[in-house]
């Protein structure tokens, strides 16, 4: 007795962000199950972490590769390096006092142990969401001015960019 098996023909996904999207589906009837090769995609939005999936009909979703090399090129053009830095460490902003140029990047990047914000005093021009250890946070500034600012989880850390 033959039993009707629909089998899409597309990637599974088995890390989340990794994907192939399908050109087509199709079925097929079948009596037997087919085994799908597994292939290795790096994808971006994982920091080019090789991932295995099924290999299927179809091309790899956007910024995800077949090659470790194409990925990190990707990865290491997609966004400007900051023009200032601020490191977040023993619950301080450092430096605490820092002056960037119109149109600058600043990254802070927390290497506590704990999970810290940027919020700015006044106004919504900064507000980093939680940034874990390890984690960082950027922010161009577009005008002039003094953006005093603190975090929001322990208020008594307080830094202030000026923007010339």
């Amino acid at each position: 007795m033959n039993k009707l098996l629909l089998i899409p023909i597309f990637a599974t996904i088995l890390l989340s962000g990794c994907t192939m999207n399908p050109t087509s589906t199709t079925t097929s009837t079948t009596t037997t199950t087919s085994t799908l090769s597994m292939i290795t995609i790096y994808c971006v939005n994982v920091n080019c972490s090789p991932a295995q999936i099924e290999l299927g009909a179809g091309t790899l979703a956007q910024g995800c590769y077949r090659n470790q090399n194409d990925c990190l090129a990707t990865q290491s053009t997609s966004a400007p390096a900051p023009q200032a830095t601020v490191t977040i460490q023993n619950f301080a902003f450092s430096p605490n006092n820092l002056t960037v140029n119109i149109g600058n990047t600043v990254a802070w990047t927390n290497l506590d142990s704990v999970t810290h914000t940027i919020v700015s005093d006044s106004g919504n021009e900064l507000n980093s969401g939680s940034i874990a250890q390890g984690q960082s946070f950027s922010h161009t500034f577009a005008k002039a001015g003094v953006y005093s600012y603190h975090c929001g989880i322990h208020p008594s850390m307080k830094a202030t960019i000026t923007v010339q």
